[in-house]
């Protein structure tokens, strides 16, 4: 019998200990959902903009780059700003 409790409680705290968490993920969702424009272009061509134009860029992802400041589509952090030179 204590072999089956011991069976039965070992396989709860798997099960427990295994599950993911998606506090954090919901966390980060919420704030791309709550802080995107849907204006904000993303992924512009910096080759095509002039010298001291500003733009912002993901210091996670450089390669999301926005024309307005935000958040990043892909991490959730915000964007820096960066001056073209």
């Amino acid at each position: 019998m204590k072999k089956h409790i011991l069976l039965f409680a070992t396989g709860i705290i798997m099960l427990v200990a295994c599950k993911p968490s998606t506090k954090s993920n919901d966390n980060k969702d919420a704030k791309v959902r709550a802080t995107s424009d849907s204006t904000q272009i993303f992924n512009l061509d910096t080759a095509a903009l002039a010298a001291g134009t500003v733009y912002y860029q993901c210091p996670m992802d450089p390669e999301e780059i926005s024309d307005k400041p935000g958040v990043c589509p892909k991490c959730g952090m915000d964007l820096e700003q960066v001056v073209k030179h």
